[in-house]
């Protein structure tokens, strides 16, 4: 991501000993000898939150960053992002300075404190009021520290509940951690920690308020605080009761914007026609909204939930997610279909018993579609993103009655399944091996990509294609699905035009191909010793490949994979080979248990994917006989 960096410009250096210059807590830090295997400390985290009796609120925030390599300058933890919405709030930053190893400081000067508009804003005037400040700490080398103290403030009362989801850990060991709420005494704030345990200070005499206090606060890896922040713990506040309390106050802010109007029912007719099936229109109403606004990328808490009207964001073709959420809600409701927004986010990151919308940072739309609920991201395809997916999430529904989180079940092994089966017939002609066959997909759940209405047979062939890959110059000729629903594909496709060439050693290889959309150690970081925050998977879910060669008179298997059998926490694997006559089958099936891998269990997928992508498993080698 591009970055405007204000840099913090050296007004002075004082000469002074450290012990005259830096307080105790930065002279006493511990240094690398203490963290060998950290790259820098995180040596304070102070953190407050002010509600005032006329319903203002103000955020003020410390931090300081001990280097200890020069990994935390390269990787941007010295350079803090400070976010805010200036429309409602203002911005000051009371210090700004860097702590030398020797003591002597590094102060900012005030015209170097420049806000700007954060660059995946730049293009999207509606939106000019988010501002953003980097502030680069300069001067920096071993054993310096660097300060960061600001605060944002309402610049009136806003109305809204104090609520919010403040991280407990980082990507350096905290050594002191300071979390602070106040609130007029008549208020009661609702917490609760995920993924931690939290304990808090005795209460002030006042009884107003709460205060966190936590030491060594151990780090996360960076890469997973990147990647998901699945697991990773958190406290989550709120000062409302219920979860009917926050519904109704968000459709105060959100339904007025969804509203059909004139130019939106328009629009919604040009778009999908008078005529034609219900899916059809409401697929070429969400397409529009996917495709024909651009989406903006910034949490839609930080707009506090305030949706532009839906004419406004159809003029603009610009909108966050609620925005867009707003506009495909509205002209779905303007074809006469049912649509309500909805907030969402999978269930590890949510505290259902506090009432604090901001943990949801998915939005939905659930359109009716006969007697049936599609649930619909306005920033995505039904192939990509589908009720599918939102398989083990919770959500709020904003249908005016809804008093409590939906809960999305986890997919079953039975309906989140990918089965592929594929007879080779091979040929020997002229000293290459041809190959030609037939290849049979069963796709269902979160490994069908047909999900929608879009059936046509270019992606059937795409998809087909995929399957047979690992083959090379292999052709589709001719695709053939057996069965369509939402839920499910089926099809058979023939193929042809592949060949093994076979080289001087006399071994020609196949490579026994993955099912498309398999789960693979790549793209989950397998590669990797270990974990500290929890691996989503789109399980539990079953793979399973069966490969089956007709082998002709003079033509045998050199090598073929061994039989396999593994079963552990994280799932299960199985592998056959049999050889009847000249036909030689292959089938490999693995079991995936778990949604949500535990680090605990993190050994154990790692055993399971290596077992099933190891080369040997997966090659086959034949061989003149003659």
């Amino acid at each position: 991501m591009r970055t405007l960096v204000v840099a913090l410009m050296a007004a002075a250096i004082s000469a002074a000993p450290a012990a005259e210059t830096a307080p105790s807590w930065v002279r006493e830090a511990p240094g690398g000898d203490a963290f060998p295997e950290e790259d820098g400390l995180l040596v304070r985290r102070h953190v407050r939150l002010t509600l005032d009796a006329t319903g203002r609120v103000t955020r003020s925030e410390e931090t300081a960053v001990k280097m200890l390599e020069e990994w935390v300058s390269g990787h941007g933890l010295l350079d803090p992002r400070i976010d805010w919405n200036d429309a409602r709030s203002e911005m000051r930053v009371t210090a700004a300075r860097t702590y030398m190893a020797d003591g002597t400081v590094v102060e900012a000067r005030e015209n170097s404190l420049v806000p700007n508009t954060a660059p995946e804003l730049e293009w999207a005037v509606p939106y000019a009021h988010m501002r953003q400040m980097v502030v680069a700490h300069v001067g920096v080398e071993h054993g310096s520290t660097s300060v960061l103290a600001h605060e944002v403030a309402d610049r009136r009362p806003s109305g809204a509940p104090l609520w919010g989801v403040l991280a407990l850990a980082a990507e350096l060991p905290i050594l002191d951690d300071r979390i602070e709420i106040e609130t007029p005494r008549n208020v009661v704030v609702r917490w609760e920690a995920v993924g931690a345990a939290l304990e808090p200070e005795p209460p002030r005499p006042d009884g107003g308020g709460l205060a966190f206090r936590r030491r060594d606060v151990p780090p996360i890896l960076g890469a997973e605080i990147s990647a998901s922040r699945e697991g990773a713990p958190r406290l989550v506040f709120s000062t409302l009761g219920d979860w009917a309390s926050a519904r109704s106050w968000l459709e105060e802010r959100i339904e007025p914007a969804a509203s059909p109007t004139p130019e939106i029912r328009a629009r919604a007719e040009k778009i999908a026609g008078a005529g034609g099936l219900d899916a059809e229109r409401l697929s070429k109403i969400h397409a529009f909204v996917v495709d024909g606004v651009r989406t903006v990328e910034w949490p839609i808490a930080a707009f506090d939930y305030a949706a532009r009207p839906a004419s406004e964001v159809l003029r603009s073709s610009v909108g966050h997610r609620l925005d867009k959420a707003v506009l495909l809600a509205a002209l779905l409701r303007s074809s006469g279909f049912e649509a309500r927004v909805a907030l969402a986010a999978p269930a590890s990151l949510v505290a259902p018993g506090i009432a604090c919308p901001p943990q949801l940072h998915e939005v939905w739309v659930r359109a009716r579609l006969g007697a049936r609920d599609v649930w619909l991201d306005p920033c995505a395809p039904l192939d990509r993103r589908n009720r599918s997916h939102l398989a083990g999430y919770r959500g709020l529904v904003l249908d005016g009655e809804t008093a409590s989180l939906a809960e999305f079940p986890d997919p079953d092994p039975s309906t989140n399944r990918a089965e592929m089966r594929i007879e080779v017939r091979v040929e020997d002609e002229k000293g290459s091996l041809k190959i030609g066959g037939t290849a049979d997909l069963d796709l269902g759940g979160r490994y069908n990509p047909f999900v929608g209405f879009d059936r046509t047979k270019d992606r059937w062939k795409e998809l087909a294609s995929r399957a047979v890959s690992a083959f090379e110059g292999a052709e589709v000729r001719e695709v053939i699905p057996a069965h369509r629903s939402e839920d499910l594909t089926a099809l058979r496709a023939t193929f042809a035009g592949a060949s093994l060439e076979v080289p001087p050693s006399g071994l020609a290889r196949i490579s026994i191909p993955r099912v498309p959309g398999a789960v693979g150690g790549r793209e989950l970081q397998l590669w990797r010793e270990r974990r500290t925050l929890p691996l989503v998977l789109a399980a539990p879910a079953r793979e399973s490949v069966e490969l089956a060669l007709d082998l002709p008179e003079g033509v045998e298997a050199a090598f073929v994979p061994p039989p396999a059998a593994m079963r552990n926490t994280a799932g299960s694997l199985e592998r056959t080979v049999t050889l009847e006559g000249r036909r030689l089958t292959v089938r490999t099936e693995v079991a995936l248990a778990l949604r949500v891998v535990d680090p605990r269990d993190y050994p154990a997928l790692r055993a399971l994917l290596a077992a099933l992508e190891e080369e040997r498993g997966r090659t086959i080698l034949l061989r003149r006989s003659r």
